[in-house]
């Protein structure tokens, strides 16, 4: 599993490493990493699904409740364009997405407390550090992150490497 994390990451490296021989020919070039926190596998990549929707209503038909007439079609393709229009509509239009297992991208975390920090911790640096980085707490990360390798490798200003963070 941590094969996977540092591939990606890695990935990520070749891209941004890629980006300085295109600045010669392009004027500007970004990479947008965006990360949803506490979003389901299962709707980003397909569909409502039926079986969480049928266990929040009470004796009545899914098939007949306007929320399921709206978000329900015959492909999971079809159904995450209605659950996340924009998502899939404008930003993937440009972007790329990891994740759709029922395609063969398969990302598994490797750090053992599975939750927010160490989660980004673990995507931003390669690999876990659930020795130091264990809970939500605003602890300062020790281990350079791929911003700040593509910002040394790069020989970026500091204005121009940035996270936004909530």
């Amino acid at each position: 599993m941590r094969v996977v994390v540092i591939r990606i990451v890695v990935g990520l490296c070749v891209c941004l490493i890629g980006a300085q021989e295109l600045a010669a020919q392009r004027r500007t070039e970004n990479v947008v990493l965006v990360t949803l926190d506490g979003a389901r596998r299962q709707e980003i990549f397909g569909r409502l699904d039926r079986d969480i929707f049928r266990s929040t209503l009470k004796n009545v038909a899914v098939g007949s409740r306007p929320a399921f007439q709206k978000y329900w079609a015959s492909t999971p393709e079809e159904r995450r364009r209605k659950l996340m229009p924009f998502f899939w509509d404008t930003l993937m239009m440009q972007g790329s997405i990891a994740g759709n297992q029922r395609t063969g991208s398969v990302v598994r975390i490797t750090n053992e407390h599975r939750f927010s920090y160490p989660g980004y911790s673990e995507i931003l640096t390669g690999e876990a550090h659930d020795d130091i980085i264990k809970s939500n707490d605003p602890v300062q990360n020790p281990f350079e992150t791929v911003l700040e390798f593509a910002r040394r490798k790069l020989g970026l200003q500091p204005q121009q490497v940035a996270a936004f963070a909530s």
